[in-house]
């Protein structure tokens, strides 16, 4: 592994160069990134309740040992590995605890920073992440457990981004700054892909006759439909008239086309919402004006979900209606249409059979060295040429105790990032020409509030860059759980 910090710091001034020429020239807000510095401990959750739990393991640290998490990630300790304060082998039984962070929604409750700062370089850049994890480690004794500079702990983080150009980082939790570790390192899933052919070998299949299902795009179809080959799909983005392939209308799903960046849970598989098979369990007409809009999922029940469509006006129109996910585009393409009416059910079942194993099944390994206890990260610069920034001021619900938040963060659906800053009675704010994106924060109580993806979206690029705008947070609920989060969010 490389392990050079120049090497990386050449390489991510480079790359803010080319972010700086590409966003209008804001320089010094490009530079900065609107990232208020760190001022209180490294790690500070802003929920009570809601928090990542740990997984714990025992293990004996004189043999080599392999521990395999929940999601797959492998934790490989050679014997002798961790050492006492001295130096010296621990020989007594050690409890390992671990945990990950994979989505926005974890990244939020975990109160861990997601921004880069090197100030002799003046940078100051968000992060985007393949995967985040902590390490901790104790014995009965109390002695201090460290990890053997030498002999130091393998990680492979199961990872379902399958992006490249991410490093490794490690967090120093006494100045709360993220520490370059070495460069990514990423292997495939093998036993992933094997699954995968063995579900393209089932052979019954139906069409679905008497079922109003429908995709929310029809290029969701077209990339699966044909193997993402780039050259076959290119021509139905180029000409929207292009007929569609008859063998794929033979399954008799229609489109509603409209543009959608939520992901959502169909037999514990997390999916694109713009990839999956849904139903329109009360028939209800879509209205014409929805076509080419933009769409926004929430939960409301075990694979029912609440679609909401705006005109984008600034007073907008809403069509509100409940659908529900059947099941993965792909999984309906592993079976040809003739057999879906014979044989509808059997092929339900297999389906619901093959993707509840294949959810917990990661598409790859990053592997990460990691030489002291604590937080790790596998990231890259979050680079998007519609950033610009603005000066925001922010209304919030007035508290009897005075209560201030501590943290803004900002979430897009469709980049699945999170951004945090530091709560101001002004701050510079990044923003983006992005639907998908809202404000978020923690008030008294635990309460989350939101200011909305269509109150932010006013605010674009060509009128608000360089500007004053003032807004006001809206109270959504009080947070309980990681998953309460995920629900109020999206991801």
């Amino acid at each position: 592994m490389k392990t050079t910090t120049s090497k990386f710091l050449l390489k991510g001034i480079a790359v803010i160069a080319v972010c700086l020429i590409t966003a209008c020239n804001q320089k010094k807000e490009t530079i900065t990134n609107g990232i208020v510095e760190k001022k209180t401990k490294a790690v500070n959750p802003p929920f009570s309740k809601a928090d990542v739990a740990f997984e714990s393991f025992t293990i004996n640290p004189i043999l080599s040992t392999t521990i395999t998490a929940a999601r797959g990630t492998k934790i490989i300790i050679t014997g002798n590995s961790l050492v006492d304060s001295s130096g010296k082998p621990i020989t007594e039984t050690c409890e390992l605890k671990y945990r990950e962070f994979m989505s926005p929604s974890e990244i939020m409750a975990s109160g861990i920073p997601m921004t880069f700062n090197d100030k002799s370089a003046a940078i100051s850049q968000p992060f985007i992440s393949a995967g985040m994890f902590e390490l901790k480690a104790k014995v009965a004794s109390g002695k201090e457990v460290s990890i053997d500079n030498n002999n130091p702990i393998k990680v492979e983080l199961a990872s379902n981004n399958n992006d490249n150009g991410f490093s490794n980082f490690y967090l120093n939790d006494k100045t709360g700054e993220w520490v370059y570790s070495g460069e990514d390192l990423k292997t495939t899933n093998t036993d992933k892909i094997n699954l995968n052919k063995q579900i393209k070998k089932l052979k019954e299949a139906t069409a679905f006759m008497g079922k109003d299902y429908f995709v929310l795009n029809s290029y969701g179809l077209l990339d699966v439909y044909l193997n993402n080959e780039y050259e076959k799909i290119i021509p139905y983005y180029q000409n929207k008239n292009k007929p569609l392939p008859k063998r794929m209308l033979k399954y008799g799903i229609t489109s509603k086309n409209i543009s959608c960046y939520n992901s959502v849970m169909i037999n514990r598989n997390e999916l694109p919402a713009e990839m999956v098979i849904w139903e329109n369990i009360n028939h209800i007409k879509f209205p014409n004006w929805t076509e080419n809009k933009y769409g926004d999922l929430k939960l409301v029940s075990d694979n029912i979900y609440e679609l909401t469509i705006s005109d984008g006006k600034e007073k907008p129109t809403l069509f509100k209606t409940r659908i529900k996910a059947i099941m993965s585009i792909k999984s309906m393409f592993n079976y040809e249409p003739e057999y879906w009416t014979k044989n509808y059910n059997e092929a339900i079942k297999e389906i619901k059979k093959q993707e509840e194993t294949l959810a917990k099944m990661n598409d790859v390994f990053r592997t990460l060295m990691v030489n002291a206890f604590g937080i790790y990260n596998c990231d890259k610069f979050y680079q998007n040429t519609e950033m610009f920034v603005v000066n925001a001021s922010f209304i919030i619900p007035a508290s009897k105790s005075g209560f201030k938040p501590e943290k803004i963060f900002y979430v897009s659906k469709r980049d699945k990032v999170l951004i945090n800053y530091f709560f101001g009675n002004s701050i510079k704010l990044t923003l983006c020409d992005d639907n998908s994106a809202s404000l978020y924060t923690v008030l008294e109580g635990d309460v989350l509030a939101e200011v909305s993806a269509a109150d932010l979206i006013k605010y674009n690029k060509q009128n608000s860059a360089n500007s004053s705008i003032s807004l006001q947070f809206k109270p959504l609920g009080k947070i309980n759980s990681v998953e309460e989060i995920k629900k109020q969010i999206g991801i």
